[in-house]
């Protein structure tokens, strides 16, 4: 399976964000300023959405090698755009750590029950929407299957855009 990364994030996006001005998780908003220099505060929808990381994956190396700006609510990272917040999820799935994992086993530990998940439901509707079956290997999938698997992931992790004010 190929798949085209950019780890910088950057290929294919126009406006992208530069830094994180603020957060506040009490309120679920985030000020972010772009490159271009306008400064926008995001509020509402969800995590995935304020932070362009579609599969709400935690600040750390791995996420900072794929571009991200930083840490925001929950210590999610902030990506500059939700193209390379999902290229990022699409390479911790395919090309580094679960690659050789079954659908359901990589889930147990992307969206483990300790983070308040269900992982056998997520397995479930993820192998569903994939046209597999939870036991399938990751490296089994075609890129069509990958494609709608990403997709649903992204479903499940709650991708829901909120306001957008430019200030």
């Amino acid at each position: 399976m190929i798949f085209d990364f950019d780890p910088t994030g950057r290929g294919g996006d126009d406006d992208l964000v530069a830094s994180i001005v603020s957060f506040d998780n009490d309120r679920d908003t985030i000020i972010l300023k772009y490159n271009s220099g306008k400064t926008v505060i995001r509020k509402g929808g969800t995590i995935a959405w304020r932070h362009n990381n579609p599969g709400n994956l935690k600040y750390g190396p791995f996420a900072q090698g794929m571009g991200a700006l930083g840490a925001g609510e929950g210590k999610h990272a902030v990506f500059p755009s939700y193209l390379s917040g999902k290229r990022a999820m699409t390479q911790l799935i395919f090309k580094n750590k679960f690659y050789d994992k079954t659908i359901q086993e990589m889930i147990d530990i992307y969206a483990p029950e300790s983070d308040g998940n269900d992982p056998i439901a997520y397995g479930n509707y993820v192998a569903s929407k994939t046209g597999v079956h939870p036991s399938t290997a990751l490296c089994e999938l075609n890129t069509e299957q990958a494609v709608k698997m990403i997709e649903a992931m992204c479903a499940m992790e709650g991708y829901k855009a909120g306001e957008e004010i430019i200030v």
